[in-house]
């Protein structure tokens, strides 16, 4: 089977090590860059273009708000967090702690036409979240990361892992976001509040490298299984 990995750079660790594991199951690997790919936008035909190759079924619009005051309140009044759609890693990640704080750090990303995401600070959960691996319907593995020294606990931002057990409540919350997302494979992040389980994402291209380091688990192999499963 050929199967496509889309990845900026063939070297990084996730990308490295769903090649090896699709090479260990004898499929031809591909990786394909997705930012150098030309999109044609045609009424019931949009085509991606990678390298004089057609690639097709991969586009995706969003848009924002600028209803700056509603957005505050709509996520339960500040503090509040405001992330940028395109960030990643922790990266592009503000903790606004007054409404006026709020509205200039949106207003000032809105007058640069930066899409972002505001919600809810959980003050409880005191730097920490959860990272749900789910493939296929069935989680294949789980980690709590710990921020350090603030209130992001991103690996890439110096945070810390360790494997946990997840409970009846986040295991069922993680596979209905899945579900709910329509995704396959994907990274749940959870976080453990004083009303329960809370979703603070669902990522459609987690990391592998945190997640195997921190379970011990060869979850780039279930995710090549999963390929085959429904290819």
């Amino acid at each position: 089977m050929k199967i496509v990995v889309l990845s900026r750079n063939a070297n990084l660790y996730s990308t490295r090590r769903i090649v090896e594991a699709g090479n260990d199951r004898k499929h031809e690997m591909l990786v394909v860059d997705h930012t150098k790919c030309d999109l044609i936008i045609e009424k019931k035909n949009p085509v991606i273009i990678y390298k004089g190759v057609k690639l097709k079924d991969k586009t995706v619009f969003t848009n924002y708000s600028k209803n700056v005051k509603e957005i505050i309140q709509g996520a339960g009044g500040t503090p509040v967090v405001i992330k940028l759609l395109e960030g990643t890693q922790g990266l592009g990640v503000v903790l606004a702690e007054t409404d006026n704080a709020a509205e200039s750090v949106i207003d000032a990303f809105n007058g640069l036409k930066i899409r972002v995401i505001v919600q809810e600070f959980i003050k409880e959960a005191q730097g920490s979240d959860i990272r749900a691996f789910v493939v296929d319907g069935v989680v294949v593995g789980a980690m709590k990361r710990t921020a350090k020294g603030e209130f992001r606990s991103n690996l890439h931002r110096g945070g810390t892992a360790e494997l946990i057990q997840l409970s009846d409540e986040e295991e069922n919350a993680a596979l209905k976001a899945a579900k709910a997302m329509g995704l396959g494979i994907c990274g749940v992040d959870l976080l453990q509040s004083n009303h329960g389980a809370l979703i603070l994402e669902v990522n459609s291209s987690p990391g592998l490298e945190g997640i195997e380091s921190a379970t011990g688990k060869n979850i780039a192999k279930s995710i090549i299984r999963y390929v085959e499963r429904h290819a």
